[in-house]
């Protein structure tokens, strides 16, 4: 039911169009990047979408032909999809998806409010286990995803991402089609009680499009098709790498963590794109303290790798690295 009600997604929508700003903060609470997402909606098989930061420009159309763009070739970087998945589709779970993970129900307060939350939790092994310790801890490897509505009502207040390192806060939800919006998202990274603010998203305007102008979703005859994405896998896409602060088992890193004996295994899942710079960072696995896992980040965010080519055309990357902390070489 809370699938269903909150964001823009699903059956009985009629033409929308939306806009949001947003301002996104580097690890040390520092504004980093500034803009607006725009987007008309006009069914499953019709839309213009609009990015425009400071550094990232892209007009996308969605036709019965395909995805054409003008702008940038790639796909958005992964915190402006954050923020059209958190105001469009915040919970995508299915049914399948949830017939296949652990559920978990808790009911905390927040202040004077109520939640309801349920833990989706799904354990994974890995299939290329590089080392003993790597195959031991795999099996301890989770997924978890936390979404929190008020207890009496399917409105969406909380998220909880990556084993929890990744909070979103949603307030002042307004009401729009039969489903619930909020006004303003406001993104945590890290454990308490210091969290560290990634992202601060608001929502300027939505409202009904009573007329379709096709020439608002006509593509320009300059519009590119998208650059082909491909999943590899990590052993395919290791030899590419260019440029990685630390290899994934230095047992020395990270040194403060070593004197506290921290240990752990993170899987995280990343997107190449066609410069070989990598975006769509996500925690998809963790065994270990959440200690890791920001510092895991951190260092990803500075990789690059040589750039694939497949049919002499550049093509993004979807692939994993998995990062194991030990204190025992």
């Amino acid at each position: 039911m809370a699938a269903q009600a909150n964001g823009l997604t699903g059956p009985n929508l009629t033409p929308w169009h939306i806009k949001i700003s947003f301002e996104s903060m580097d690890g040390h609470g520092s504004p980093s990047s500034k803009g607006t997402f725009e987007e008309f909606w006009a069914g499953p098989s019709k839309y213009k979408r609009i990015f425009a930061t400071s550094n990232f420009n892209q007009v996308e159309y969605l036709t019965d032909a395909g995805i054409r763009r003008t702008g940038s070739p790639d796909s958005a970087p992964s915190e402006l999809m954050t923020i059209v998945d958190q105001f469009l589709n915040p919970i995508p779970l299915d049914k399948d998806s949830i017939d296949a993970a652990n559920l978990q129900i808790a009911k905390p307060s927040v202040g004077e409010t109520k939640l309801l939350c349920v833990t989706v939790s799904q354990p994974r092994r890995t299939t290329e286990p590089a080392s003993a310790i790597q195959a031991r801890l795999t099996a301890e490897v989770i997924s978890t995803e936390s979404y929190c509505t008020d207890e009496q009502s399917p409105i969406l207040r909380l998220q909880l991402a990556g084993g929890g390192i990744s909070k979103f806060l949603r307030n002042s939800v307004v009401r729009f089609q039969d489903r619930y919006l909020p006004e303003v998202i406001e993104e945590y990274e890290g454990s308490s009680p210091a969290p560290k603010p990634m992202l601060t998203a608001k929502l300027e305007k939505v409202e009904a499009i009573t007329s379709i102008d096709e020439a608002l979703f006509t593509p320009p005859p300059d519009a590119m098709s998208p650059a082909k994405v491909i999943t590899l896998s990590e052993r395919e896409t290791k030899p590419q790498r260019l440029h990685h602060p630390f290899p994934e088992y230095d047992y020395r890193y990270p040194g403060e963590n070593r004197s506290v004996h921290l240990a752990g295994i993170i899987i995280i899942s990343l997107r190449v794109q066609t410069d070989g710079h990598v975006s769509n960072l996500r925690v998809e696995r963790v065994a270990g303290p959440r200690e890791l896992q920001q510092a895991s980040l951190d260092a990803l965010r500075k990789w690059t790798y040589k750039p694939f080519i497949r049919n002499r055309e550049p093509v993004e990357v979807d692939t994993e690295v998995t990062l194991v902390y030990s204190l025992t070489p």
